[in-house]
């Protein structure tokens, strides 16, 4: 099967730190998806400049569905700085959709409180978008909403240390340790490649 446009392994930089969620939800996420779930790969966006890298990928090979998974931190634990408010990755979600990918962005605050729910949605997608080849349970309980902050909120929650209030002990403790690794400037990252060969790569 072709490798879906510019995708390649990424090998991040020696002082990077995953959002304090992520190592926690991926297990969920394999304990659910056990055959889907891919990380450190970069999309490189119609061979700009931007190189994005997911969260988390889920890869479906009998349908060929690709889903882009975000977890949404309100604001970067190491400075405070606001991410992740309204607007700020539209361009971002625009060059995955362009290529036929979806994005399912979930807060923090939903994985962490509610991870098997936020794994039901993700099914609920993956059925409807291979016209129920990959079933789901209809009856099951999905995530509660929680409304896309502003920039303004991301600041006002990074000063009440937001994040802190849904994090349990062991997580918010990494908090200061955190750091953002989104965008990358190609000219950058090359040295961050990994030395696979594409066809070893599973798309």
């Amino acid at each position: 099967m072709r490798k879906s446009a510019n995708i390649v392994r990424h090998k991040h930089p020696e002082n990077y730190i995953v959002g304090a969620s992520e190592t926690m939800f991926l297990q969920s996420l394999i304990n659910r998806f056990p055959d889907k779930i891919y990380i450190n790969y970069t999309f490189q966006y119609e061979n700009g400049p931007a190189l994005y890298l997911p969260d988390f990928i889920i890869y479906d090979k009998s349908t060929n569905i690709y889903i882009d998974i975000e977890i949404d931190e309100p604001y970067i634990g190491a400075t405070g700085q606001p991410i992740h408010y309204e607007g700020s990755d539209n361009k971002r979600d625009q060059a995955f959709n362009a290529h036929n990918w979806v994005v399912i962005r979930f807060a923090e605050s939903q994985v962490v409180s509610q991870p098997d729910e936020c794994c039901n949605l993700i099914l609920n997608v993956l059925s409807k978008l291979s016209f129920d080849l990959i079933r789901a349970d209809s009856e099951s309980e999905l995530p509660l909403s929680v409304t896309q902050w502003t920039r303004e909120v991301a600041h006002k929650m990074a000063f009440t240390r937001f994040r802190n209030t849904y994090l349990n002990r062991a997580l918010y403790e990494t908090l200061t340790l955190e750091t953002l690794e989104k965008d990358i400037e190609s000219e950058n990252a090359g040295s961050r490649y990994l030395d696979d060969d594409d066809n070893d790569l599973p798309f």
